[in-house]
């Protein structure tokens, strides 16, 4: 090990390098500098259906997990929004843990309305991926935690993952090994 130093000091010799291997396999010299991984973002929609009084409504959410935090305040509503349906979309970082809270000031929720948190944009499919649900009869305010996870792919990707998954436990194989473990 060759310890680095801010300002001189020794180099990483020659046989290092800081640039990633595409390979799947095991480095047999990997690289001494540390390899941050990009925070990969997907999108969530805010979906409320609005009350007959909509300038008493109020909501946000927030979301704090990577210490980095995301407030999606609402917008201030007036008549013209009398029992209509507001959608916002917004991109946060997955494996976040996200809170909706939802505030009432004539105190009886959106009476008749409904809220939900959805994966992605589109919030009327049927194969939508629901965060955070609830109906209108929540009095003053409403709380509700959600995690933002992706679900499985149906189909691989066309390309290759720069982490492979590694496997503990031996994997059997009709086809013999490109690169049989010499013990």
């Amino acid at each position: 090990v060759v310890p680095l130093t801010v300002g001189g000091g020794p180099s990483p010799p020659s046989e290092f390098s800081n640039t990633p291997s595409m390979s799947p396999f095991p480095s047999a010299h990997p690289s001494v500098f540390p390899s941050f991984a990009p925070t990969m973002t997907t999108t969530i929609t805010a979906v409320l259906q609005l009350d007959n009084n909509p300038p008493d409504i109020s909501w946000r959410i927030d979301c704090d997990s990577s210490g980095n935090l995301v407030n999606i305040p609402s917008p201030t509503y007036n008549a013209a929004h009398r029992n209509r349906t507001i959608t916002v979309p917004k991109d946060v970082g997955v494996g976040e843990t996200c809170v909706i809270e939802i505030r009432d000031a004539s105190k009886n929720g959106l009476e008749g309305g409904f809220f939900l948190v959805v994966l992605g944009t589109d919030y009327d499919s049927e194969d939508k991926v629901v965060l955070a649900e609830g109906d209108g009869d929540f009095g003053e305010k409403v709380i509700m935690s959600f995690d933002i996870n992706l679900p499985p792919s149906s189909s691989p990707s066309e390309v290759p993952s720069l982490q492979p998954t590694v496997s503990i436990e031996p994997t059997l194989s009709q086809v013999p090994s490109l690169q049989p473990t010499i013990t």
